[in-house]
């Protein structure tokens, strides 16, 4: 028997307390029927929920803890329409015309969110002013422009900002250039869990809490998902655990890495300071190879990501480092206080692409978001229930491929280790880069 997934930590007070309630939901009991279990109460499997019961199929959705529990409720809450690859890089590992596909699924992402949150009254903290990708080095700023001129050239107002115009956004002077894209957001992750959990359950979808996947087996033509006291009968399985699969789901589990990824937040700024710090209203990230996601929480807080110990689940984010960042970013905050520190984990694939799996017949799993689940998870749950509904593979944002493990334990684990020291290196020496920006 697989053990519970527990956390060292809650989901933030920052984001729960302004998150909708739920109606009570029950653990799963007996055993039930339905056209699709959902295994995972995140974005993706909610997602996924939503559609398939919208199309009027029966859906049944497992979730070992509370709605939310996982990456999901965890996340920054940037909306980001890309993957963590340029676009000349998709195109070169997926070809034209499937990398065309990816990058236009991808690119409309933050809209099939934003369109959710509307339709569902989905009470988010939604704030869609756009994103700032600040440049801190001049590669970084080259690889910013080419991005730029690639939208540009398909009639996407993305633009290159200058110093006077980066320091409008950010409210600080270090960064020098940077690339504005109008088509990404922010929002509260645990409430937009909440509320898709809420629209799938409106459309029919039935949600069991409580309820950890123990077993799955195929039997007679359909599976058998079976939790601690009860089981449900399918002829579909959707596996939408990502990093927080268990033992019971070993096809995902080999076939990502786990790293543990930080935030925290301030206890609210002065008025007068808030005014100055990150006006524009956009969440900035900036070139750097590790974590450096900055906005500012609707209740006046700063919120950044923060580096930390990438394997363990114990252990607490570099705050340190995160302070004197905060203080060259912006010397007119003077002395604060961190108010809340959360983490969480985050798969990611040795090739940093997102996976659509078909593990068997009628069972599937999407996962890999490398820290940008909140729009892939939202698109790759529709991707899945679109191909259970009907839709050809080849219809698909992403195609359809088999496990792969990815040699998680033997190799993998100490070979992300190693590469995220020397990315830790690389970074402080990049760090007097900013000004050197032009």
């Amino acid at each position: 028997m697989a053990p519970l997934q527990h956390e060292a930590c809650l989901p933030p007070k920052a984001y729960t307390s302004g998150a909708p309630a739920l109606p009570v939901l029950t653990p799963l009991q007996g055993t039930t029927q339905a056209d699709v279990v959902v295994v995972g109460g995140g974005v993706t499997g909610f997602s996924c929920a939503l559609h398939l019961a919208e199309r009027g199929i029966s859906v049944a959705l497992l979730e070992a803890h509370e709605i939310g529990w996982g990456g999901s409720g965890r996340a920054f809450g940037q909306i980001v329409p890309y993957t963590k690859h340029s676009e000349a890089a998709v195109l070169k590992h997926f070809g034209s015309e499937r990398g065309e596909r990816l990058i236009a699924a991808t690119a409309a992402a933050p809209n099939l969110v934003r369109d959710l949150i509307e339709r569902h009254a989905i009470q988010c903290d939604m704030v869609w002013k756009g994103l700032f990708f600040a440049s801190h080095t001049v590669k970084g700023l080259n690889s910013q422009k080419r991005r730029a001129k690639f939208w540009q050239d398909r009639g996407e107002a993305l633009a290159i900002y200058g110093p006077e115009q980066a320091a409008a956004v950010t409210g600080s002077s270090v960064y020098r250039a940077g690339l504005y894209d109008p088509r990404g957001g922010m929002l509260n992750p645990f409430a937009y869990t909440r509320g898709l959990a809420a629209a799938a359950q409106k459309a029919g979808a039935v949600i069991h809490v409580n309820a950890p996947m123990r077993q799955m087996q195929r039997q007679g033509g359909k599976w058998h998902v079976a939790s601690d006291e009860g089981v449900v009968i399918a002829q579909n399985v959707v596996l939408a655990t990502d990093s927080y699969s268990a033992d019971a789901v070993p096809a995902l589990k080999q076939s990502l890495i786990k790293l543990r990824a930080y935030q925290l937040i301030t206890k609210p700024l002065a008025p007068s300071v808030r005014a100055t710090v990150m006006p524009g209203g956009q969440p900035m990230i900036d070139t750097r190879r590790l974590f450096s996601g900055v906005r500012v929480h609707p209740s006046g807080r700063l919120h950044v990501s923060v580096d930390g110990p990438v394997f363990s689940d114990t252990r607490k984010a570099f705050r340190d480092q995160a302070t004197r960042r905060v203080h060259k970013l912006f010397p007119q905050i003077g002395e604060f206080e961190w108010e809340e520190e959360w983490s969480g984990w985050v798969a990611v694939t040795m090739n940093e692409y997102p996976r659509l799996l078909q593990v068997d017949e009628g069972c599937f799993g999407a996962f890999g978001y490398s820290g940008r689940g909140l729009a892939m998870g939202t698109l790759f749950g529709r991707e899945v229930a679109r191909h259970i509904s009907g839709n050809h593979p080849d219809d698909l944002a992403l195609p359809l491929t088999a496990p792969k493990s990815e040699l998680v334990r033997h190799f993998a684990r100490p070979l992300v280790g190693s590469l995220i020291s020397l990315y830790r290196i690389l970074d402080r020496i990049d760090e007097g880069g900013v000004s050197k920006v032009a």
